[in-house]
């Protein structure tokens, strides 16, 4: 898992942003506990933070800090390597204010997915704007 925190890392470091700017997050969820542990390691949360905020609704599409929009790989389907780009697409959409059924008020999305059972990670930050 040190990895997660290296690709965010790197990240954030090419756009400039940090955790705060976030508006909303798209993260590989092949197993529940999955996007506990990447908020963590991406510096948004502690694993007890980041627990309560699933609890709190905050991640929901109303909340203010949505994450898997479309339902991830557990409510859309894990589709084995293709997923990670459903997770990519899903956050390019948001970003542009391309999918009004889904649609939730960002204008930043943190992706991030792994393969090889938490082995390679890859974080993408995207924007409306170019920094």
């Amino acid at each position: 898992p040190a990895g997660i925190a290296e690709s965010g890392r790197d990240a954030f470091a090419m756009s400039g942003l940090g955790p705060r700017d976030i508006q909303h997050a798209q993260l590989y969820d092949a197993f529940s506990f999955n996007p506990l542990l990447l908020l963590d390691r991406l510096g948004f949360a502690t694993p007890t933070q980041a627990a309560d905020w699933f609890h709190s609704g905050r991640t929901s599409p109303g909340g203010d800090f949505p994450v898997n929009t479309y339902g991830g790989l557990i409510g859309y389907g894990h589709t084995g390597d293709a997923s990670g780009m459903s997770m990519l697409v899903e956050g390019a959409r948001q970003v542009m204010g391309a999918d009004p059924d889904r649609q939730v008020a960002a204008e930043t999305a943190l992706i991030h997915t792994y393969g090889g059972m938490l082995a390679e990670h890859c974080t993408l930050i995207l924007g409306r704007q170019a920094l």
